[in-house]
C-alpha cells in the first residue's frame, strides 16, 4: 500500500480512539497545545524501544537476546533482559502463527506486515497509522499489538486501537471484499503477571466495515463538531497530555474536594456512582504530577519542594562474595518459585495449569470497566430461601 508524507502522529491516532471516541473535545484543545502535547516518558521510551527491536527481530530471525544492552542515547532507554525477555514472548506467538497459516518463507509485504504504514485518505485524511505486525492467510488474517507496560491490563474485545489497524491493513486487499473472512485481533502483554499474555478475540471484514462506517467516522465527525470535553477513565489510560491542564478536570476537581465525607451516605446510588468516578479522575492526577515531576528534575529543572532521591533498596551480596566458603551451606535458602516463574520453565504452562489457583482473598470495588467478572451479592434472605 503506497503511502504519501505524513506526519509523525495522526490527530485521529488509533492508539487513542479510546480517549478521542468518548471526548470529542480533546482533539482540538490537544491540537491548540502545539509541541507541547508530543513529550514522552521514560515508560513511553522504553516501549518504543522494546518495539523497535521486536520489528527487527521478526525481519531478521533474530532473537530479542541479542539486544540486550542496546539502548538509544537520544531517550537513555536501554534493553534489558526483561524486556528480551517479554519482547521474546511476543516474537514466538508471532513465529507460531507464521507457521499455522502457512506464511513461512513468504517475503515481508506478502502476507507477512511488519511495522507496516497505511494511510486511507479516500476515507479520512487522518486515516492513518502503523501496525505492529498483521498477518494475511487464505482463510483468515490477524493483527497484532504489542503491549510493553506492566501497569493498565489492555482488553482485546472490541479494542478500537486494533480495529482501526486492521481496517489499515485489510482496505483494498481481496479479503476487503468478502464481509465473511475472519479477523482475528491480538494483543500480547507479557509483562502483566496473572493472565495470558496472549489475548484475542475474533470479528469479520463485514463487522469491521460497519464499525468504520457508524463507530471511527462517526466519531471524527463529532470531533469537527463538538467542543465537548468529556473526562472519563481514559483521560490516564491514554494517557492524554492535556490531562493536566483540562478545564474539565479543573472543575470536576473543585467539585469533589468541596464535599463533606457526610455528604457520601446521604447520596442515591446514581449520585454516589457519579462522584466516585469523578473522584477517580482527580486520583488519576496525582499519578500523572509525579512521573512530570521526575521527567522534569531528570532534565535538571528546580521544583520547589520535591527533589530527586535514590530508590530504596534491600541490601545485596557483591558478585565475588566468598558465602559458601564463609558460610558453608548455612548461607543458602531453599525457596519455591511463583507461579510466573514456573511458566517459564520447560513444561511449566502444563504444570502451572493444573497446579496454580488463585486464593479467595475477598472482594474489592472496581470499575464496571475492569476484565474481571462482576461478583453477585447475596443477603440473609437469599441464603436461606427456601430453607425456610
Amino acid at each position: 500500500m503506497q503511502v504519501t508524507e505524513l506526519p509523525a502522529h495522526s490527530k485521529l491516532g488509533a492508539s487513542s480512539t479510546h480517549r478521542w471516541f468518548h471526548c470529542p473535545g480533546s482533539v482540538a484543545a490537544i491540537e491548540a497545545m502545539g509541541d507541547g502535547a508530543r513529550k514522552s516518558s521514560s515508560f513511553a521510551d522504553d516501549g518504543t524501544l522494546a518495539h523497535d527491536i521486536a520489528a527487527r527481530c521478526l525481519k531478521s530471525g533474530e532473537d530479542a537476546k541479542v539486544y540486550i544492552g542496546e539502548a538509544d542515547f537520544a531517550t537513555d532507554a536501554e534493553f534489558k533482559e526483561d524486556d528480551a525477555w517479554a519482547v521474546q514472548v511476543y516474537l514466538d506467538a508471532i513465529r507460531k502463527e507464521i507457521d499455522g497459516l502457512g506464511l513461512r518463507g513468504n517475503k515481508l509485504g506478502k502476507g507477512v506486515l511488519i511495522e507496516e504504514r497505511f494511510h486511507l485518505a479516500e476515507v479520512h485524511p487522518d486515516f492513518f497509522g502503523t501496525t505492529d505486525c498483521t498477518l494475511i492467510g487464505k482463510s483468515q488474517a490477524q493483527v497484532w499489538d504489542y503491549k510493553h507496560g506492566a501497569g493498565i491490563l489492555v482488553s482485546v474485545e472490541k479494542n478500537t486501537q486494533l480495529m482501526q489497524y486492521a481496517v489499515g491493513a485489510l482496505y483494498g486487499t481481496e479479503a476487503w471484499n468478502d464481509d465473511t473472512f475472519p479477523v482475528e485481533l491480538n494483543i500480547c502483554q507479557p509483562r502483566v503477571y496473572g493472565v495470558d499474555p496472549v489475548r484475542s478475540w475474533w470479528t469479520s471484514v463485514g463487522d469491521l466495515k460497519s464499525w468504520l462506517r457508524d463507530g471511527w467516522l462517526a466519531a471524527a465527525k463529532r470531533t469537527e463538531q463538538s467542543p465537548l470535553l468529556q473526562p472519563g477513565p481514559w483521560c490516564s489510560s491514554t494517557f492524554c497530555p492535556k490531562r493536566l491542564t483540562c478545564p474539565a478536570i479543573k472543575e470536576i476537581r473543585k467539585r469533589v474536594i468541596e464535599i463533606k465525607p457526610e455528604e457520601f451516605r446521604n447520596m442515591d446510588d446514581w449520585e454516589l456512582s457519579l462522584t466516585a468516578q469523578e473522584i477517580a479522575i482527580v486520583k488519576g492526577l496525582a499519578k500523572v504530577a509525579d512521573e512530570e515531576i521526575y521527567n522534569r528534575l531528570s532534565k535538571g529543572a528546580k521544583i520547589s519542594g520535591f527533589k530527586l532521591v535514590k530508590k530504596k533498596a534491600d541490601r545485596v551480596f557483591k558478585e565475588d562474595a566468598p558465602l559458601e566458603e564463609e558460610f558453608g551451606d548455612a548461607a543458602f535458602e531453599r525457596k519455591r518459585k511463583t507461579p510466573p516463574a514456573i511458566e517459564k520453565l520447560d513444561g511449566g504452562k502444563a504444570f502451572v495449569a493444573k497446579w496454580a489457583y488463585k486464593p479467595d482473598t475477598g472482594m474489592t470495588v472496581a470499575a464496571d470497566t475492569d476484565m474481571r467478572p462482576g461478583q453477585a451479592v447475596r443477603n440473609r434472605d437469599d441464603v436461606f430461601r427456601g430453607a425456610l
